[in-house]
């Protein structure tokens, strides 16, 4: 699988702070058809960065809930597939098994 940065977490970070920016720059036109709230009001220079910077703060808190959970759990496995991997090198290499044959 080909990726962006040659890693699946960092791609997958790119991602989730994308999005999280998409939903900044989206929310404000939002609250103008769903509130109906006054442009005047909505589309300021402050409200668009607040929305954006919001955005990115649930990106990045996202990318954080990945890394705790996903990243362990793929750690985890890879520790346990080379500890597996290593015995089956000492089972296969060991004297006792050309013995029994």
């Amino acid at each position: 699988m080909k990726t962006f940065t040659g890693s699946v977490i960092k791609d997958q970070s790119f991602f989730m702070l994308g999005f999280g920016l998409l939903m900044g720059l989206i929310f404000p036109f939002f609250t103008i058809w769903l509130l109906k709230l006054p442009a005047s009001r909505v589309l300021t220079p402050l409200y668009f960065s607040m929305c954006i910077l919001a955005g990115l703060i649930v990106g990045i808190c996202n990318y954080f809930i990945f890394r705790s959970v996903v990243y362990r759990f793929l750690s985890n496995l890879a520790n346990r597939m080379i500890l597996f991997q290593q015995k089956l090198e000492a089972h296969r290499t060991s004297p006792d098994l050309e013995s029994s044959c």
